[in-house]
Order: C-alpha cells, then sequence, then structure tokens
C-alpha cells in the first residue's frame, strides 16, 4: 500500500516536472550508447535528452563536491516520442528517451560507428557498435560490480558511499581484471559484454573509468531506473542481466 502510494505520488510529481521541462526546453541531443550485433541487426542504442551533463572532476576534490555532480547525473531531462534515424531506419525515443534501432548488419566486423540523426533537426551522434568476429573462440559476460570495478556491492551502505562520493579520478578497475580480461579478449578476438545493476545515467562514467583503466572495451547492459505508469522502478533487478 505504502509503495503504491509512493509511486503515485512520484509519477504525477514527474509528469508535472516533465510537463514544465517540454515548455522550456527545446533542445534534443542524443547520448549514444555502445551497441552490438546479432547474427541479423547492428543494435543500436542511446537516450534522448535536452541536455548532458559532463564534468571533469579533480583526484583531490572533496566528498561533496563529487557527491553533487554524481547526483546531477541523475537528473536527466528525457524527451519522449522523439523520431531517431540511421541506416534508413527509424524508431521513436521512449517514456524514457531510450530507443534502439535494428539496422541489417552485412559481413563488417569488429567495431563501427553508426551516425544517429534526430528527424527534422540537425541534432547528430555517433553510436559505436561492435560486432563479434566470426572466428571468434568464445564470448565473455562480465558483471561490473567487485569484478571489474571496486564498488563494496556486498553491502547496501557502502555501495552507496563508494558510487556516490567517487569520482571518475578516484573509482578504481581491479589491476588483474584488466590482465584477465585483456588475455580472454585475445587482442579483439573474443567479444566482451558487460551487465552491472548501475543505472543508464553512469554509462558515460563507467566508460571513462574502464578506458583510464585501459580495460577491454566492450558494450553495457545497465538498468532503467525511471518511474513508468505501473512501475515504481522500472526494470526489476536482473533483468538486464536476463
Amino acid at each position: 500500500m505504502i509503495k503504491k502510494a509512493l509511486h503515485a505520488v512520484a509519477w504525477r510529481t514527474e509528469r508535472v516536472i516533465d510537463h514544465i521541462r517540454g515548455q522550456r526546453d527545446t533542445r534534443r541531443i542524443i547520448e549514444p550508447y555502445i551497441g552490438y550485433a546479432t547474427p541479423d541487426h547492428l543494435v543500436v542504442r542511446g537516450r534522448v535528452l535536452t541536455s548532458l551533463r559532463r564534468n571533469k572532476p579533480k583526484p583531490d576534490q572533496s566528498r561533496w563536491t563529487n557527491f553533487k555532480q554524481m547526483f546531477a547525473l541523475f537528473l536527466t531531462d528525457e524527451v519522449a516520442g522523439a523520431e531517431v534515424r540511421a541506416g534508413g531506419v527509424s524508431a521513436i525515443s521512449g517514456e524514457e528517451g531510450y530507443f534502439t534501432l535494428l539496422l541489417p548488419r552485412d559481413e563488417r566486423t569488429g567495431w563501427t560507428d553508426v551516425e544517429v540523426t534526430i528527424a527534422g533537426e540537425c541534432t547528430t551522434a555517433v553510436c559505436p557498435v561492435m560486432i563479434a568476429s566470426n572466428d571468434a573462440d568464445f564470448g565473455i559476460i562480465s558483471d561490473i560490480d567487485d569484478t571489474m570495478l571496486q564498488t563494496g556491492a556486498y553491502s547496501l551502505l557502502r555501495n552507496l558511499w563508494t558510487s556516490l562520493t567517487g569520482n571518475t579520478a578516484t573509482r578504481r578497475i581491479f589491476p588483474d581484471a584488466v590482465t584477465f580480461m585483456s588475455a580472454l579478449s585475445a587482442a579483439g578476438r573474443n567479444p566482451v559484454y558487460y551487465v552491472s545493476s548501475s543505472p543508464w545515467n553512469l554509462h558515460h562514467f563507467l566508460i571513462t573509468i574502464f578506458d583510464k583503466a585501459g580495460l577491454v572495451r566492450g558494450p553495457k547492459f545497465l538498468r532503467d531506473l525511471g518511474l513508468s505508469e505501473t512501475q515504481f522502478i522500472t526494470g526489476t533487478h536482473g533483468d538486464h542481466k536476463a
């Protein structure tokens, strides 16, 4: 009963805020996510927003500053109903701004960049897509939290403290994880995919940390923490790992 009441209040509040934002903001941009390939398609992913929240933290900045910058990553201004196009294919962004484009796959393997546009606008973004090699011996699917990234996921309080008071300059990848994943990947022949209960709001944050540590690049499967009309938190724990 309490959860339903909280959901109802949160849902109505978000709708009011979205309405106000819709009247105030006219800009639309695309936040690209790393895509992947199936036997038939290139899966191009991203999100339509009115702005991107980026910062360049310093290693010695205070935890309070880190907290404010991390909190800002969750204050997204989503754009629903935007028509997104790439390679002659189009899709409509969903309630939380997310979109997925399924492009026909050709014989290419490796990494490719797909230019995505918003219909009727000059807005463009490049969405990277990983296409597994036909010579791959196997694929690797790895969790992120406390497997690649030091998080403290075993404790909710520890996890929250680490996640909300750190930044891309202070968060640490396990050194052995970099070596191990590089060996498994065999110079990119074997594809690597990452899963986490972290929200999509942290996609760019995680990429920055991974790249800085030299961790093998790969698509990430994260979690949508947005509200829907029927759910308090969109997507249950583990749905993104299915």
